[in-house]
């Protein structure tokens, strides 16, 4: 299972994560983001976007790592 989070659900500090289904701890894949969002896997890569600074308009992106 992947996912993002900031505070609220699986990673508490701005991280991609890839967890097992049960067992094991979390797998930091990315962290020190600016609110990630949102998940798409394809073969190769783990995608998704930060949403950047509140109230700002010019510093979300567009990320991936290797699965």
């Amino acid at each position: 299972m992947y996912g993002t989070g900031f505070g609220k659900t699986l990673s508490p500090d701005g991280s991609v994560v890839r967890c097992p289904v049960s067992g094991s701890e979390c797998l930091v894949l990315a962290k020190a983001l600016l609110y990630p969002l949102g998940i798409a896997l394809d073969d190769e890569y783990v995608y998704w976007v930060t949403t950047g600074t509140p109230n700002q308009n010019d510093d979300g992106a567009v990320m991936r790592v290797a699965r």
